[in-house]
């Protein structure tokens, strides 16, 4: 497992805290540095403050707070090419269309995540996705050993 440093933090914005506790604990044992914020006010500010190397965002926070959150970070310069995993209790598409039919009335689009899981997610999958995120030129040890096996 690779040591714990400041390139493998990863902010989690959940309202919900067995939501929280889970994702880092998850994150915590796959050697990243988990952050946890509360609100969109909180995980915006904490973005601003740590530029974390991805971001899992419960997308389905009181008051759309965290479609919001998703439109704020896709619309700041500093913030905008932070990955971004989505996290629902909706599924994909469900969730997609949903979004699509609010944008044709707001005329405005939401990009796409760099990911979407629905809830709860898999460890494997999750952790997966989070390197793949955070280092893209690295391949995860079970990819790696597939490869090795099927070759």
């Amino acid at each position: 497992m690779n040591p714990v440093d400041a390139t493998n933090t990863i902010l989690v914005v959940a309202e919900e805290s067995d939501t929280r506790i889970f994702l880092s604990n998850l994150l915590r044992s796959g050697g990243f540095t988990p952050v946890s914020a509360t609100t969109m006010a909180q995980g915006l500010q904490r973005a601003r403050a740590g530029r974390p190397n991805l971001i899992i965002l419960d997308v389905m926070m009181p008051n759309k707070e965290g479609i919001r959150m998703y439109h704020h970070l896709k619309n700041d310069t500093a913030l905008k090419a932070i990955p971004v995993i989505m996290l629902s209790a909706i599924d994909r598409e469900t969730f997609f269309l949903y979004e699509r039919f609010q944008s044709t009335q707001k005329r405005s689009g939401l990009p796409k995540p760099d990911a979407y899981l629905e809830k709860p997610p898999e460890a494997d999958e999750l952790i997966r996705l989070a390197r793949s995120l955070t280092r893209p030129g690295e391949k995860d040890a079970a990819a790696v050993a597939h490869e090795v096996t099927t070759t």
